[in-house]
């Protein structure tokens, strides 16, 4: 839709959707109603998060082919979501396409190879004939005057595959420069989680709490902002967790005092540099201001934690007010506070007086020069319980050991 449009429909979303798929129906038939009502709750879902994102313009199409050999849908049955934003009024239809024949560039296993302009019967094929005799696919090669290139070529790529195995030469260590305010936490934390989160990266599970709370932020974002698109879907959209009790943090943020009032600075992105050279970067959820009084918010959707790294987060943002120009003056007097929202509004916060930005800087200082010298030793405790590393690490595994 062109900038700055709303969606002003009231959406025909009847649907909570939650994580579980419960008990399945035995019959075929409540299977397949089930799992048609959840897709269309995902399909809905996409277009929340589509429609809230795009910058100017938003652009909607469907398909009738997808590599199987009857089309999924015909032109008398589009989706109902297609059929809403089509006759959206700020909507530019292009019209529906025919549906027209299957087009011969998809294929199933019974179609045979993907047509191919050099060789007849398909890549695919002209793979099996290559492992067979290689010496068809040079003769054919030749006959199109590319024999040279194609044997450098396949020299080249033999060459690397071959090196997969090579075992690299340790380089020497390259400096650190700059850091996220999540990454400065992280290393508070414990330098080995660090380690294997930003330096020598391991694969890492999909975090359902994290999601979560992405959403609930830009959620947040677009109540500051004044842009809420797709009112009508249910509030709890995304305050839906297993076991959970009490009001979603979303509900909570709702009827707190932090959306009484319209952030001044909402997602505000921030670099400043420390005095032994670090970039810090970051991003602040909001900054609220009252003439001289500014507070400094950021949103946490669950529980609060008696965990000391956090508050380094509040000392980048403490620090990043002073050292970047947000506006042309500075506050006479600071807060810096979480507001915690799992389950009720918790505050913590604390006074940001010149004394304790001072003490803030000199400890983000000490953080960063630790890691400049790569002290990456583990410090564990009860944050190794949800660490996504702890199967490799001999201190985290102590620590959760009964």
């Amino acid at each position: 839709f062109p900038d700055p449009v709303r969606f002003p429909y009231q959406l025909p979303v009847e649907f909570r959707l939650d994580t579980s798929l419960g008990g399945l129906p035995e019959d075929e038939d409540g299977r397949k109603s089930l799992f048609r009502d959840r897709h269309r709750a995902q399909e809905w879902r996409v277009a929340y998060v589509a429609a809230t994102r795009a910058k100017r313009r938003l652009f909607v199409t469907g398909a009738y082919w997808y590599g199987l050999p009857e089309p999924r849908q015909t032109a008398a049955e589009p989706s109902d979501l297609f059929d809403l934003v089509e006759s959206h009024p700020a909507s530019r239809s292009a019209g529906h396409a025919e549906q027209g024949p299957r087009p011969d560039i998809l294929t199933t296993g019974e179609a045979g190879d993907a047509p191919d302009p050099l060789f007849a019967d398909g890549w695919q094929a002209a793979l099996r004939m290559a492992s067979e005799d290689p010496a068809q696919i040079d003769a054919v090669a030749e006959s199109v005057g590319v024999l040279d290139e194609y044997r450098r070529m396949t020299e080249e790529w033999s060459q690397r595959l071959f090196a997969l195995d090579d075992v690299p030469v340790d380089e020497p260590a390259q400096p650190l420069d700059a850091i996220s305010v999540t990454g400065l936490v992280t290393y508070a934390q414990c330098p080995k989680r660090f380690y294997w989160t930003d330096i020598d990266p391991l694969p890492r599970r999909r975090n359902v709490a994290a999601v979560r709370g992405s959403e609930i932020h830009r959620r947040i974002e677009l109540d500051q902002r004044g842009h809420v698109p797709f009112d009508d879907l249910e509030p709890d959209l995304y305050d839906v967790v297993e076991g959970e009790t009490g009001p979603g943090a979303y509900s909570v943020y709702e009827t707190s005092r932090f959306a009484e009032e319209s952030a001044t600075f909402v997602e505000a992105p921030f670099t400043f540099v420390l005095g032994n050279g670090y970039k810090v970067r970051g991003r602040i959820d909001a900054i609220y201001t009252d003439g001289s009084h500014w507070e400094v918010v950021d949103f946490k959707t669950g529980r609060p934690k008696d965990d000391p790294a956090r508050m380094v987060q509040l000392e980048a943002y403490a620090v990043a007010v002073q050292e970047v120009e947000f506006t042309d003056h500075k506050p006479e007097t600071l807060d810096v506070t979480f507001a915690y929202l799992g389950g009720g509004l918790e505050e913590v916060s604390a006074q940001a007086d010149p004394d304790w930005i001072a003490g803030a800087r000199r400890h983000l200082e000490l953080l960063t020069r630790d890691i400049e010298a790569r002290k990456f030793e583990p410090t564990p405790g009860r944050w190794c319980s949800n660490c996504d590393f702890l199967q490799f690490c001999d201190a985290g595994q102590q620590e959760m050991s009964p």
